[in-house]
């Protein structure tokens, strides 16, 4: 079984901060809660000015079959039972990035679900959003104010990032743009001899040298933005960039083939980065502190350093 580290983006609402979020996932710290009726336990807290957290979740079986065979060659039958206050247990850890509200997760099948991890965010969400809301209240009356400061309605997001979400998310991450690879499936304009095989054509490309030297990166994102901000995002397209990062390292984009993780490692391997006694103590362990080094090398996606 592999394990995926997923990037993922929390957006909260209006109103509601960080700081806040984080208060109150670490009061949930150590206590046993429910997501989708299975028991989870979380502990969260802070490494290296980033919010991390590791979240327990348990199997509901309290029994497992083990198979080996005997000096005879026979295959043996093993029922194993957990003892009293044994818990089968999957684990799941995350790191955000509080400036940004992007971070990464481990997920497997049996750990904390992509729609786990949204509800265990959004838990948390409403209810600071919630008390917020009751203080203002308490402060004034005034229902215009409120709407000001809260907006109208709850508009927490949590979604899977892929590298990178949208146009905007792809410019932000060049500081210079070299070549623009555009593919559709419907043919574009070609001039020149080329022109007549429109109608017979399944697919075209086009590529596009960018003048660096004349114009400022500014325009020529401007100009992208013009150009490719409004297409069909139905038919089937592969737009791509290539230039620098802000790092200074070649960088290579594609809207519309975007990777789905930032790696992934075997079961047996992440097991054994995890924790060796108290789970508590889970942000020295390697998996902890592998994850902030793809967040520390990766900060034209997840954002600078907090």
């Amino acid at each position: 079984m592999k394990v995926s580290i997923l990037g993922f983006e929390l957006t909260p609402s209006k109103g509601v901060d960080f700081q806040s979020i984080y208060d109150n996932l670490i009061g949930m710290s150590d206590s046993e809660i429910k997501i989708f009726g299975r028991i989870h336990v979380p502990y969260v807290g802070i490494a290296n000015n980033y919010i991390q957290g590791l979240i327990l979740s348990y199997r509901t079986s309290k029994k497992s079959l083990v198979s080996e065979r005997d000096a005879n060659g026979d295959l043996l039958v093993k029922k194993n039972e957990l003892g009293a206050g044994q818990h089968g247990t999957e684990v799941s850890i995350f790191t955000i990035n509080p400036l940004t509200g992007r971070g990464v997760m481990y997920s497997y099948y049996g750990s904390l679900s992509e729609t786990g991890y949204q509800n265990f965010f959004k838990r948390s969400h409403n209810i600071v959003r919630s008390e917020l809301k009751k203080k203002q209240r308490q402060k004034s009356k005034d229902k215009d104010e409120l709407k000001r400061l809260f907006g109208e309605t709850n508009t927490y997001e949590f979604k899977i990032l892929k590298t990178p979400a949208d146009l905007d998310r792809l410019l932000e991450q060049f500081q210079d743009i070299g070549s623009i690879s555009l593919a559709a499936e419907d043919a574009l304009s070609v001039a020149g001899r080329f022109q007549p095989l429109e109608t017979y054509a399944k697919n075209a490309r086009i590529s596009v040298k960018m003048d660096n030297e004349n114009h400022t990166i500014k325009d020529i994102k401007k100009v992208i933005k013009k150009v490719f901000g409004h297409w069909d995002k139905n038919k089937p397209k592969s737009f791509t960039l290539a230039g620098l990062a802000h790092s200074g390292q070649e960088l290579t984009r594609r809207l519309g083939e975007n990777s789905d993780d930032f790696g992934k490692i075997n079961y047996d391997d992440y097991v054994e980065m995890l924790p060796v006694a108290k789970w508590k103590d889970f942000h020295s362990c390697v998996a902890a502190t592998d994850m902030i080094k793809i967040l520390n090398s990766n900060t034209v996606i997840f954002g600078q350093v907090p």
